[in-house]
């Protein structure tokens, strides 16, 4: 996909960031091999409000972050990464609806 394809939450994720929305955490223990204590805490997915990307990560039951990982939805990906000059673009399109005329 182009950078020109990207519907218009979708550019504005990409130039801001997502608005992250608590959606399921669940509790869970893992045993781990070769440790004497379980691993408990709550796999956790938040939902972006703004594009519907969605965030999974673990939470210990101490507060520990696990590391996320990211299921993008359709026509959020591009084909090649974006150049410096195309983020300035991209932050210049999210704002164009909301400049006053």
């Amino acid at each position: 996909m182009k950078f020109k394809d990207l519907s218009q939450q979708s550019v504005e994720c990409r130039s801001f960031g997502h608005m992250w929305r608590p959606y399921t955490a669940q509790y869970f223990e893992e045993k781990l091999e070769g440790v004497r204590s379980k691993w408990r805490g709550y796999k956790v997915t938040l939902v972006c409000k703004g594009c519907g990307c969605n965030k999974h990560f673990k939470l210990s039951h101490t507060g520990d972050y696990g590391h996320p990982y990211y299921r993008y939805p359709t026509n959020y990906k591009l084909d090649h990464r974006i150049t410096p000059d195309e983020r300035k673009a991209l932050k210049l399109a999210a704002i164009e609806p909301w400049i006053s005329k």
